[in-house]
């Protein structure tokens, strides 16, 4: 495990005290919601509001889907940033391999000093707020040569990061992703989706885990749907805590459900400071994604 981490001792800053959404100041998405007709309604919603608050974005050419938050790299330092392997199982089958971008072959600013690693994750599983990280188990799933406590410590090296917390994959989500699940507010508290549907037994284990994190916990709106997409896949319709935020401004998905304003009244209640803005999402929300997954924020 130590020699996996001490190829990264050469990056510079020990820890980037900037590595909260509202400190990036640039955010990228994959082209293909300009150019598939399948996502640009979505985009032509979107893209004006950029625009108009003067949010600065580029598009990524060369992706094989629109879920940039899971093969792009992450950032640890300004211009460095570690790249994971991107092999997720849940597209395994063949129909779905032309889906996965491998991030060799995209295009980056050459500035970007990126560093690989050979652990296998997703960036959305990761949530981060300045030193802490929140994860679901199912890195541990993807990398079964190593134990809880030595993934902890080799994603602290990694990420540099203080604190490292593991919670459970949700139910019947393949991809185990953590962004579908918790937000930080700040250091000291976290908002999590309502899951008061899920089996007694996985909500005591997710209790437990949020418990140890030591953190204040916020039930945040959210609607599971028992609705899936013409591939059978659960839609991501209803995951408000999914929602995308650079710098001063939160985009917040939008499903035409009742409980859209109800989201909306939460967020401005929590997050006095910024400037909230709901975008319609359903055409990505039907691919069962929202708007942090498919968005790639930095900071420059």
């Amino acid at each position: 495990m130590k020699d996996l981490a001490r190829q990264f001792t050469n990056l510079s800053n020990p820890f980037l005290k900037v590595l909260k959404d509202a400190d990036t100041n640039l955010v990228y998405f994959s082209a293909h919601l300009e150019t598939n007709e399948r996502y640009l309604p979505f985009w032509q919603r979107l893209e004006p509001i950029l625009q108009s608050e003067n949010i600065t974005y580029k598009m990524l050419e060369g992706t094989k889907d629109i879920w940039c938050r899971d093969f792009m790299p992450l950032q640890v330092a300004m211009n460095e940033f570690i790249q994971f392997r991107y092999t997720p199982d849940y597209c395994d089958d063949s129909a779905w391999e032309h889906t996965v971008t491998k991030p060799v072959d995209l295009k980056l600013d050459p500035r970007f000093r990126i560093q690989n690693s050979d652990l296998i994750l997703d960036g959305g599983n990761v949530v981060r707020y300045n030193g802490k990280v929140i994860l679901t188990d199912k890195v541990l799933k993807d990398n079964p040569g190593f134990s809880k406590s030595d993934m902890i410590e080799l994603l602290k090296e990694l990420l540099r990061a203080e604190e490292i917390f593991i919670i459970p994959q949700q139910p019947y989500d393949m991809t185990g992703h953590a962004d579908g699940m918790v937000r930080f507010l700040n250091d000291r508290t976290m908002l999590v989706s309502d899951y008061q549907n899920e089996s007694i037994s996985w909500k005591k284990k997710y209790a437990a885990a949020l418990n140890n994190t030591k953190l204040n916990v916020i039930d945040f709106p959210t609607v599971v749907l028992d609705e899936k997409n013409e591939y059978g896949d659960y839609t991501a319709r209803g995951c408000y805590i999914n929602f995308a935020q650079v710098g001063n401004t939160i985009l917040l998905p939008f499903f035409d459900l009742p409980e859209d304003q109800l989201a909306l009244k939460e967020l401005v209640k929590l997050y006095p400071n910024q400037k909230i803005i709901h975008v319609e999402s359903n055409e990505i929300a039907q691919d069962g994604g929202v708007l942090n997954c498919i968005t790639w924020n930095i900071k420059r």
